[in-house]
């Protein structure tokens, strides 16, 4: 395998050195003195923003352990919600009263759930399922678009 360079530059390099070599040679342009003012002043605006508004990473962190904590339950709420309607899981383990209370009260509230989403009818989920997919679709498109619009515009 050779790894030499070739021996006659092709133009687009000579080309390329030139470009680099005339942008080098330009002075420093100076930014606007209003420019300067206004990003000290959006700076100041986002360090005034409380926690809640500013990005996750600067929350304290007893907020965003909590969040995820919170976050995580959500999550395992829903996925035994759905387990329960689609009877994936027979029964719960009772072993305190602590479990058994709480698997009462969650099966309340799944029973509760299957009942209001098993009262409507199967043709209305699927008018439901292809209006959200149609949406979906449409937020694809619109986005690969917009992309599209965007990137050939610069």
């Amino acid at each position: 395998m050779n790894n030499e360079q070739p021996q006659h530059p092709q133009p687009d390099d000579t080309l390329a050195r030139d470009i680099h070599r005339l942008l080098r040679s330009l002075p420093d342009r100076a930014a606007p003195a209003s420019l300067e003012d206004r990003v000290f002043a959006e700076i100041a605006r986002r360090a005034a923003l409380p926690w809640w508004r500013q990005s996750f990473a600067l929350w304290p962190r007893a907020a965003r352990a909590a969040s995820l904590a919170v976050s995580a339950a959500v999550a395992v709420a829903m996925v035994l919600t759905f387990a329960h309607l689609l009877d994936i899981i027979p029964g719960a383990i009772e072993t305190t009263p602590l479990v058994a209370t709480l698997s009462g009260i969650w099966n309340l509230v799944a029973g509760f759930c299957a009942q209001l989403l098993g009262r409507i009818p199967a043709f209305t989920w699927t008018i439901i399922i292809a209006v959200i997919a149609a949406c979906h679709t449409a937020l694809l498109g619109f986005g690969a678009a917009a992309y599209r619009y965007l990137w050939k515009t610069r």
